[in-house]
This record gives C-alpha cells, structure tokens and sequence, in this order.
C-alpha cells in the first residue's frame, strides 16, 4: 500500500527532513518549514476502515473550523450573465495576456477588473469563475459582501479563510500540509478560532511549494472590504502574485485612486470595452422586443444615455416597460427622455417622484439601512406596518396574506429597490450603490426633512418606536405566551407576529445607536423607567432571549440598568444611573441583578461581580469610555 508523509518543522533557523526518494522541500529560513515526501497523495489511507472514517471526520472538522455562515452566499446570489454575453471578456488583450504565461513577468499574473458602480463587475467574474470551471485549474473564489451583517464577508480573514478552505478541499496535497497545524492548533487550545497572521504564513509558504494543478484565485468587489483592510488584502495579494508558483490572480473592483498599486498587474476597465456594451444592446433588446419599428431608436437611446452601467439599464428598462403597458412607444420616449444618465439622479428620481406611501417608502429603507440584523421579508413588512400608525398587526394569516403579497409590497413601497435574494431569506438593497445614495449627500433628509442634522440618530430613534408600538399593540397575547422554555411555542409565536422577536430584543439596541447619534433619550427612558408596562417588556424579551434562560430569568423583575449593561449599552445605563435607578435590585435567579448583567457583559464589568459597585464607579466608567474598552484600574 502506497502511504502519504508528511513532516512539519516550524521556527527559525536551519531545518531539514528527508525522508527516502521522491520531492524535498527544505526552506531553510525563519518562519514555518514545510518538508514533504509523498508518492502517491491521492492514495487511499491503510489501516482499517474506522481509520479511514476517523481520517474523514477529521477533514471535516478540519474544514469547518475554517468555513463560516454565508460562506459562499455573496457568490451564489449574483446573477449570472444574460444569455449570449460576457464571453467578450474572454477574447480582450488583456485577459488574453493575463492567462499568457510567457508573459508574466508584464503583469505578475494578476488581471484588475475595474469599472464604476453597476457596470456588472461581479456578474463578470462570476462568469469567470463558470469558465474556469472545466479548464483543469485549482479554482478559489471569494466576494466580498459590503450588504453582509457578518463581519468576516468583509475582511481580509473571512477571504484567506474562505480561500484556504476551498484550497484543502481541491488538493489533497495542500491539506496534508496543512493537517499538522491544524493537530497542533486543536492541542493546544480547547476553543479557538484561526488568526489572520498564522493563516496568511501557510498560504504564503505553501506557495512556494505548491505543485499542483494550475491555481487561479478570483477576489471579487475589493471596494466591499471594509475600508481599513482593503491594503491589507492588496498586500496580501502582491505577495502572492510575486511567489514565482504557478497562481493567476483576478479581482474586481471600482476605481480606487487611493489604493497603493500592486505592483505589476494587468488592468481591464470594463466600461471601456466595446464588447461589454455590445452586451448592454443585447440586453436591451432582449427585454424590449416589442413588434414596433420604433423600438430601434429607443434602444439606441438607453446605449447612449447608459454610460455602460448596466444597473441603470436595469432599472431603466423596467420604467419603460411599465409606460409601455400604460401608453405606447410614445410613452417610453417621453420617459427616456425624463430619466437622468446619472446613477444616483436616477435613484433619487425613483424616490422622489409623486409617491402617496412616501413615509413607508422612507421608513422601509431605514429598516433596511439601520436593522441590528438581516430582516425577514415579513419582519420588514410589519416593522413598516408598525412605524405609519396602522393598528391591525397581528396575528398574521398566510390565507390572507401571503409571502409572495409580501414580496410584492416590499417591491412597490421600496421601489424596487429592496429585493430577497436568492439564496437567502432576508432583505437586502438591489445593489451596494442605493446604501451609498442614501448615506452620502444628505440624501436621506432630502427624502424626509424632518431628520434633521442626525439622520442615522433620528433612524435608529424611530426604528425604537416602531418596535415599542408593535409591543404595545399586541400586549393583549401575553397570556398565552408560555415561560416554560417550550421553543415550539416560541417559533409558533414568531410565525403568527414575525416582528415580535425582532422588536422585543432590539428596542434597546435602537434606543442606544439613537444616543450616540445625538439624539436624547434621557426623557424616553426616566419615562419608561416609570411606566407600569415596562414589565411587559420583559416577558416578551424573555420569551424570545433563545437560550440565554439564566441571563431571561434575571430580569424577569425587568431591571433596566441590568439589561442595559448586560448588552453593552452604557449610554443608555449612564442615562439610568443619572436618574436613581436602583443599581441593586433583587433577581429572580441570581443575588443582584446588576452583577447577573455584568457577568453577561465584558470581561472587565464581569469582575465587578459579588462586590458592592458603587454608583460614583459605574457612573465614572459608563462616563469615560465604552465597556468594551473599560479599564478598572483604581
């Protein structure tokens, strides 16, 4: 039986293992040394067969520790090109020069895709990815997504992650090199996760040993990477395209005057290809066959007023087929005519055109702006629902109203800007250029005046009210909430009042960011504090706290101060402490309920816990910095 070894020597200095024929691979430097004899690493494993089984778990557990939620999701959401374009790409000089080996040393092997918002970059490199597919290469994908709550969809360690995970599953010789730190790591730590560092080093190294097939790596939406990693990811990039292996690497992304160069790379700007508007006219046509000899001119006219950014031609196109329904070809001149060539006058025309359910188009897309987390198609319905004074929110009944009335409601309030996509179940903007309109330019007060110079404060107040006003609306159901820890009457109450959960846990959250954007919530909350109903809030928070029963118990007496510090809201807990709330009230479950909150909260504030914590010393933290950053020194 022919076996597969592996030895791994990690340090500085010299280090050398050989061991009988075949490859070495001594690296006779500082840093991770990788020295390998292998005869045949596709060879199945000797042993019997829960070896193998246990070889396979291990693999797994392997991969998982480097995958995370939505891992793949950014990609599988793009749409994929309209049929009969983007395969102009393919026959460009420069793509052509990029996959040109003999060439290399003119662009280092990387192909930049650049273009303006809504050229249809990452539909681009999405047929990319589908060419390489079926050409014998090692292909790694990973795309950025800006619209993500997940932190690691936007940063250099959620893309090494995702690239070294897709990598072990592709060659076995690279998991086998990597099989030792992963052993070692698990040893070592009892709950870990992976560092940027130790996993940028074993790609790196492991470039300059890699021997198998030819690797290709395609980095989508670069602008998406938050702003202090996008040189980091640059950098981490020119250090590949420099390591003399056999790797092309291809990303996207805007114009990015700011960013230092990689170096050497080949650059594509795709709204100055000739192919790339062909496929525009291709689109257009497609969409707008219509048996009317004007057609022509009206096609002719969406090329030149496009500027080669297919997101306008998108959203154009859809305009004029709706004047077509309502008129004739007249009809769809006159609204070409009317349309601006700009991407973000057109936004804002799509906004600010006569619209009777304005407020509801606002508040929707402030749901979509400033939600705590992604937004279930009939959480943002009846968050919306809840925000322009309707009183019947619940219970839902699907016979009345169903998901796709939902669907079509979001569509229409949102103008079409709002959509689900496909491999998801929650809302998210059309395309990262409608969050930029709206935060840049003062655009969301040109479209509500009465937010004032605190946009994002005044948001976050108003989403708190739509929460609180869907609480009080369906106050009269809690009697039949069940305290008992029963999770089937849980997700039975979140299908009847879809935004019950969402409003009973982040109410505070909203009240919180509405603070910090300068907006007061000292009246609010020496209001609630007083409010007999107050406890209401309780229960509906403790219904839906999934899990956390220990910290749900605590503050079934409802503490404020508790539950605010328990989250890390200490604006919210300064405004608290400055107005008497009691800082030791008993729990239900622990001894007091302020250190049950901090024992929930950060590390520092959990030391707090069994002394007596005077009002003087919370006041003083909550004062000079944030409790992720409290310091106690005394």
């Amino acid at each position: 039986m022919k076996r597969s070894w592996s030895v791994y020597n990690s340090g500085s200095g010299f280090s050398n293992a050989n061991t009988g024929p075949g490859a070495q691979y001594n690296n006779n430097a500082a840093g991770s040394q990788y020295n390998n004899y292998y005869i045949d690493p596709t060879a199945p494993c000797s042993g019997t067969d829960q070896e193998r089984e246990r070889l396979k778990r291990e693999k797994q557990e392997c991969l998982q520790s480097l995958s995370f939620t939505d891992i793949d999701t950014r990609r599988q959401n793009i749409d994929q090109v309209h049929p009969n374009t983007g395969d102009w790409i393919f026959k460009t000089t420069e793509f052509l020069q990029w996959c040109d080996r003999t060439m290399l040393p003119g662009h280092n092997g990387v192909l930049w895709i650049k273009g303006h918002p809504g050229t249809g970059k990452s539909t681009l490199m999405k047929h990319i990815w589908r060419h390489f597919q079926d050409t014998g290469h090692t292909i790694a994908t990973y795309f950025f997504n800006a619209r993500s709550f997940s932190l690691l969809e936007k940063t250099a360690l959620g893309m090494i992650r995702s690239l070294l995970c897709q990598l072990l599953v592709e060659e076995e010789s690279t998991y086998q090199h990597f099989l030792p730190v992963f052993r070692r790591k698990k040893q070592m730590h009892n709950k870990w996760e992976w560092g940027e560092a130790e996993l940028k080093e074993f790609l790196l190294s492991e470039m300059q040993i890699y021997q198998g097939k030819p690797l290709v790596l395609l980095v989508d939406a670069l602008d998406e990477c938050s702003d202090l990693q996008v040189q980091n990811v640059v950098d981490f990039l020119k250090a590949l395209s420099i390591s003399e292996v056999n790797v092309s690497i291809c990303l996207s992304s805007r114009h990015y005057p700011h960013i230092i160069s990689m170096g050497v790379f080949q650059e594509l700007v795709v709204e100055k290809k000739a192919g790339h508007n062909t496929d525009i006219a291709m689109y257009v046509h497609d969409k707008l066959a219509m048996a009317d000899s004007r057609i022509a001119r009206i096609e002719e006219g969406v090329l030149n007023k496009a500027s080669g950014i297919f997101m306008w031609v998108v959203l154009v196109v859809a305009m004029l087929k709706k004047a077509y329904a309502n008129g004739k070809v007249g009809a769809m001149e006159q609204k070409l005519r009317e349309v601006p060539s700009d991407l973000d006058e057109l936004f804002s025309t799509i906004l600010s055109k006569e619209n009777p359910d304005k407020q509801e188009t606002i508040l929707m897309l402030q749901w979509v702006l400033f939600a705590v987390r992604p937004l279930e198609p009939e959480e943002l319905y009846y968050a919306t629902l809840a925000g322009t004074g309707v009183t019947n929110l619940g219970p839902w009944d699907q016979s009345q109203l169903t998901a796709d009335d939902i669907q079509r409601c979001i569509t229409y309030s949102s103008k079409g800007l709002i959509e689900v996509p496909k491999a998801e179940s929650t809302v998210q903007f059309i395309h990262e250029s409608v969050k930029d309109f709206l935060l840049r330019n003062q655009r969301l007060q040109s479209l509500d005046p009465t937010l004032g110079l605190n946009p994002i404060g005044q948001s976050h107040d108003r989403l708190k009210t739509c929460c609180l006003s869907f609480i009080e609306t369906n106050a009269s159901i809690l009697d039949d909430i069940s305290m008992d820890g029963d999770s089937s009457k849980r997700d039975e109450f979140h299908l009847k009042y879809p935004f019950l959960k969402y409003a009973s846990l982040h109410w505070l959250d909203h009240a919180e960011a509405a603070e910090a954007g300068n907006v007061s919530q000292t009246g609010f909350m020496k209001g609630i504090k007083e409010d007999p109903g107050v406890e209401r809030l309780s229960w509906f928070h403790t219904c839906f706290c999934n899990g956390k029963e220990s910290f749900a118990k605590c503050i079934i007496g409802y503490d404020l101060l508790c539950t605010s510090l328990a989250h890390q809201h200490n604006r919210v807990a300064r405004i608290l402490l400055e107005h008497g709330t009691d800082i030791s009230p008993q729990g239900w479950n622990y001894g007091l309920a302020l250190h049950a909150a901090v024992s929930n909260g950060p590390k520092e504030m959990s030391e707090m816990e069994g002394s007596t914590v005077p009002r003087y010393r919370l006041l003083w933290l909550l004062h000079t910095t944030t409790l992720s950053e409290t310091g106690l020194e005394t």
